[in-house]
């Protein structure tokens, strides 16, 4: 009779199955009954869209003279919010009838043209330092020349 000893396992097989299981079931095993959700790669940050642009605004309250300008009647000068003498361009109407323009003797009394237009297309006007006031309405933003 051959005497059979019971087999021993090695301690390093016990030492190393007992904290696999042991972990497999902290980390929420296969036995989970709470399914996990899809690793999902993290997106990249796309940058935030453009805000439209509603146009150039001049400060409520002007530094200097100004360089362009929309519609209304501005005293001519070198004072902040005054128009300078020079020559201002646009590119026409706005609202689909030709815009108009003026140079006027004073800003009080804009009765006193100096020399008018309708423009319904680009236009060019030179303000000179001698004129009052410039009254533009319908037109699109008037911008001096060589003003960036």
């Amino acid at each position: 009779m051959v005497n059979k000893r019971p087999r021993r396992r090695s301690p390093w097989i016990v030492g190393g199955i007992v904290p696999v299981l042991v972990l497999g079931v902290a980390a929420g095993g296969c036995d989970s009954p709470t399914p996990t959700a899809p690793a999902v790669a993290p997106q990249a940050h796309a940058p935030a869209a453009p805000k439209p642009n509603l146009g150039v605004r001049q400060p409520a309250h002007p530094t200097g003279p100004l360089t362009s300008f929309g519609d209304g009647t501005y005293q001519v000068g070198t004072a902040a919010g005054e128009v300078p003498a020079g020559t201002y361009r646009t590119l026409g109407s706005t609202e689909g009838m030709p815009c108009y323009w003026a140079r006027t003797k004073a800003t009080t009394d804009t009765s006193t043209i100096i020399a008018s237009g309708y423009a319904p297309g680009p236009a060019t006007v030179t303000i000179k330092s001698s004129d009052g006031a410039f009254v533009t309405s319908g037109c699109a933003r008037w911008i001096r020349d060589g003003a960036a």
